[in-house]
C-alpha cells in the first residue's frame, strides 16, 4: 500500500470539504421540503453539491491510478519509469549546480530471501526504503530501481560533500540492525556514486555508478565507491570522510 503524502492530503481535504457542503445542502433541502411549497432552489444547490463531491472523488481516484502506475506498492517509492524525468530535471535544473547519482544495492539480499523467505525479504525492502527516505533530504529524489537496487539523485557542492552524504546514508543502515518479525538482522548496502555532467545521459551516468557499485561489491561490500567522469574509481574511507566534515 502506498504511503499517504502531501498530495493525498490535498485531495482528501477537498473531498472532506465537498462532503460537508453536500450534507449542508441536504439539510437545507429537507427543511425546505417541510416548510415551503417550492424547494427548487434548495434542490439545485444540493444537486450541485453532490456533483462537486462526485468530481472530488473522481479526481482522487484518477490521481491514485496514475500514482500506482509510477510507484512501487511494496516500498511506496517511485519506480524506475519516474527516474528518466527526474534525471532530466536535475541535469538541466541549473548548469552551475552539481548533481550526483547514487546507485545502492542491499548486500547479500539473495541470502536473506533464501534463508528467511520472500515475505521476510519484502519486509526488509520496505524497512530499507523507510530508512533511506529518512536518511536523505526532502529535496532529493529517491526511487526503487529494481530488485534490491535503489537510486538517489543528490545535490552537493563538491565530490567530497557528495561522498560524505553517501557515507551518512550507508551508515544509516550499518549502524543498527533491522528488527523484523522477532528477528534482529544486520543489513548493509554498497553505493556507487558519480557526478551528473551536462553531457550525460541517464545511461552514461548509470554506467559509471554501476561500475563503482560492482567494484564495491568485490571489495567486501558495505562501502561507498566514487567514479569520476573518466571512470576512475576511488573507494571512500569512512574515517577520512568523517574527519573532513
Amino acid at each position: 500500500m502506498l504511503a499517504r503524502n502531501r498530495t493525498d492530503e490535498r485531495y482528501l481535504l477537498d473531498i472532506q470539504a465537498s462532503h460537508r457542503e453536500m450534507h449542508v445542502r441536504c439539510g437545507e433541502l429537507v427543511a425546505a421540503l417541510h416548510t415551503a411549497s417550492d424547494a427548487t432552489q434548495e434542490f439545485e444547490a444540493f444537486e450541485g453539491a453532490v456533483l462537486g463531491f462526485t468530481h472530488s472523488m473522481r479526481n482522487y481516484r484518477n490521481y491514485l491510478l496514475a500514482r500506482r502506475s509510477s510507484y512501487d506498492l511494496l516500498t511506496g517509492l517511485p519506480m524506475r519509469r519516474t527516474l528518466y524525468e527526474a534525471f532530466e530535471h536535475v541535469r538541466s535544473d541549473s548548469p552551475h549546480a552539481k548533481r550526483y547519482l547514487m546507485l545502492m544495492d542491499i548486500d547479500r539480499f539473495k541470502q536473506v530471501n533464501d534463508t528467511f523467505g520472500h515475505l521476510f525479504g519484502d519486509a526488509v525492502l520496505s524497512t530499507f526504503a523507510q530508512r533511506l527516505e529518512r536518511a536523505i533530504r526532502s529535496c532529493d529524489f529517491v526511487c526503487r530501481y529494481g530488485g534490491e537496487e535503489f537510486i538517489v539523485l543528490y545535490c552537493a557542492d563538491s565530490d567530497t560533500a557528495a561522498t560524505q552524504a553517501a557515507e551518512r546514508i550507508r551508515n544509516a543502515f550499518a549502524d543498527s540492525c533491522f528488527q523484523i518479525d522477532g528477528e534482529s538482522l544486520p543489513v548493509t548496502a554498497t553505493l556507487g556514486v558519480t557526478q551528473i555532467y551536462q553531457q550525460d545521459t541517464l545511461r552514461s551516468a548509470l554506467t559509471r555508478a554501476d561500475a563503482a557499485l560492482y567494484y564495491g561489491k568485490n571489495a567486501n561490500r558495505n562501502c561507498t565507491v566514487f567514479s569520476n567522469q573518466q571512470g576512475e574509481l576511488r573507494k571512500i574511507e569512512s574515517d577520512t570522510a568523517m574527519k573532513s566534515e
